[in-house]
């Protein structure tokens, strides 16, 4: 019953002395599975759950026609559950059609499969009857597939590729005959993972398109929040008065620590930067402006779970009239950016701050917002 029409209101009920017929435990298992996959399909939607992160194969020999695999769990149109729970490699191989040297994109997609297995003895129905086994056993897998958009008109795997996923659009209108309860699929049931790019015998480059611009075509549904990395204290209180000689001991340094390991990042684009770990400041008359970071030590991941910015010495000992550090009386606004800061998961932060630690509302990504005061005296 993967793709059956119409939902099962009946289920079989049970009663001491009742007689069992194989029919009777087939419909107690479509029952339950119809129902859970409508769950599935409609309470979570359709994509990769979790895992399932696709890199190139660094096997010698292999780098231009295989990818790798993480373990993982999807989700597909109808519901059904798609579990990879190993390492597993993908053979993309070459079209002999295609001219050598050529640029090619696929879209690599796991697929909901089920086989039936184990003969048994089973009862024969008469005489004429010559085979005396029915397979006892369904066993649930996976199989990969790569699809090369053709770029035609109706290719689902063009369409995709353009940003239309595999569901209804727009152009599908409102009318009559819709509706929620059956699938929108137009992909036959694969869940797409990676855009995969290969040109002649180079190595398979992974979410990039042929001119090397990073793209994706993977659908994935929200995370488990026990899967999220949030922020779990700084070296603050978030609204409070932090004396300067404080900052001054620790050598300007404010410090975020995340409760799992960041990702190594860049200095650009993704990763503790300075671009995602900003820091401004404001004097009493509201004027705000970017501090400063130490040019020697810009803002960077220390260790795995600490990300340190460092104040630029001369904007902390900067002295103005009255002899105090010109930081005193300001106010410091610290900003982490979460959506580019992601974890060993490779997942974003989930970083919004709610007053109080951990920070997160369990939807990854998130900006972290925080502010303190720079006193002469503690608690000034």
């Amino acid at each position: 019953m993967n793709r059956r029409t119409g939902s099962p209101r009946t289920r079989p009920r049970w009663f001491t002395g009742r007689f069992l017929t194989a029919r009777d435990l087939t419909d107690e298992q479509d029952y339950h599975r119809y129902w859970r996959h409508l769950h599935n399909r409609l309470l979570h939607g359709w994509g990769t759950v979790c895992g399932l992160r696709v890199r190139p194969d660094d096997r010698p020999g292999h780098t231009h026609d295989h990818v790798r695999v993480d373990p993982g769990i999807a989700l597909d149109a109808y519901g059904r559950e798609i579990v990879v729970d190993e390492l597993d490699r993908v053979h993309w191989p070459a079209d002999p059609h295609r001219p050598y040297g050529e640029h090619t994109l696929g879209i690599l997609c796991v697929r909901y499969e089920e086989c039936d297995t184990e003969p048994l003895p089973a009862i024969v129905g008469d005489c004429t009857a010559t085979d005396a086994t029915e397979l006892g056993r369904t066993v649930e897998k996976h199989r990969f597939e790569v699809h090369v958009p053709t770029g035609e008109q109706g290719d689902p795997w063009t369409a995709l590729l353009h940003g239309h996923h595999g569901g209804p659009g727009p152009e599908d209108g409102c009318g009559p005959g819709g509706g929620c309860l059956e699938p929108a699929d137009d992909l036959g049931g694969c869940v797409p993972i990676a855009l995969l790019c290969r040109t002649g015998e180079e190595p398979i480059r992974v979410d990039v398109d042929e001119r090397g611009v990073a793209r994706t075509v993977r659908r994935s549904l929200p995370p488990p929040a026990a899967w999220l990395t949030h922020i779990s204290h700084t070296s603050w209180e978030h609204g409070s008065y932090v004396p300067v000689q404080e900052l001054i001991r620790d050598y300007g340094r404010l410090h975020v620590w995340f409760d799992r390991e960041i990702a190594e990042g860049d200095e650009t684009r993704v990763g503790v930067n300075s671009f995602t770990f900003v820091v401004e400041v404001e004097d009493p008359r509201g004027n705000r402006e970017r501090l400063a970071a130490d040019p020697r030590y810009p803002p960077q991941l220390v260790g795995e779970r600490e990300a340190v910015f460092t104040i630029d010495p001369d904007e902390l000992q900067a002295r103005r009239r009255g002899g105090h550090p010109g930081i005193v009386g300001e106010t410091v606004f610290v900003t982490v950016y979460g959506d580019l800061i992601h974890d060993c998961h490779g997942l974003p932060v989930d970083a919004d701050y709610l007053g109080s630690f951990p920070t997160g509302n369990g939807i990854k990504g998130g900006v972290f917002r925080s502010w303190f005061t720079v006193s002469q005296e503690a608690g000034k």
